[in-house]
């Protein structure tokens, strides 16, 4: 709003007239007439908000770009050479010879004209209360003038519990709109049952307005088919 004034102030200097002085009746009406269509312009954009059906329909066109961007840093992942980078981070918790926890991560570095990717491999393996938890962190992060991508791929699994759990979330920072879509399941290998949750989040980044959509639903172990199961029956015997 401040800046269409003074726009509008520097228009009117160019034709000889000053709205900032003292006398109003210097100013002829299509001044004043100027004046009123641009401030009348920065309150329609003030006041301008999207719905959040426009919201949520611009939010995935942007994600469909998001998901195309990506594809592209994988190609440009298999022709680049880049930047590796590895760590290994110990963690000795008890004090004992050995690390519980061996922490490996890899990154790497590519970049062309148009982006920057960034790609980096996290595996941890654990060892406590006689417990061998196996987690594995994958994220593409990619980066452009016009829009940024993060994709985060998890999963983990505890050998002595049958617990495993896979999580993957979608971060786009686009002009005018952000979004945050995120995925979770948990899946108990002795109940053969367990639970997944969606979600997505769309925040208008004009107005701070945001949309949340949530989901929950049950995992269950597949069955074997008749024919499957006739089959193994036929090669046991």
């Amino acid at each position: 709003m401040g800046m269409i004034i003074v726009f509008s102030v520097l228009v009117l200097s160019l034709f000889g007239m000053n709205p900032l002085q003292g006398d109003p009746n210097s100013l002829p009406w299509y001044g004043w007439a100027l004046i009123g269509v641009l401030a009348a312009f920065a309150l329609y954009l003030a006041l301008k908000k999207q719905t959040p059906e426009e919201l949520v329909l611009r939010a995935e066109a942007e994600e469909a770009k998001a998901e195309a961007l990506l594809e592209d840093a994988q190609e440009l992942l298999k022709t680049g050479e880049g930047v590796k980078v590895v760590r290994v981070i110990e963690h000795d918790l008890d004090g004992i010879d050995g690390p519980e926890t061996l922490q490996v991560v890899r990154t790497r570095i590519v970049e062309d004209d148009s982006m920057t990717v960034v790609h980096t491999v996290e595996q941890i393996s654990s060892a406590l209360d006689g417990d061998i938890v196996q987690q594995t962190v994958e994220t593409l992060d990619v980066n452009t003038a016009r829009l940024d991508a993060t994709h985060v791929q998890q999963s983990a699994e505890s050998l002595a519990g049958g617990i495993v759990s896979q999580a993957e979330s979608l971060a786009v920072d686009s002009e005018g709109v952000d979004m945050l879509k995120h995925t979770e399941a948990l899946f108990d290998a002795v109940q053969g049952e367990g639970l997944i949750s969606t979600a997505r989040t769309v925040i208008d980044g004009q107005s701070g307005d945001a949309v949340l959509e949530e989901g929950k639903g049950l995992l269950e172990a597949e069955e074997p088919e008749a024919g499957e199961a006739e089959e193994e029956g036929g090669e046991e015997a």
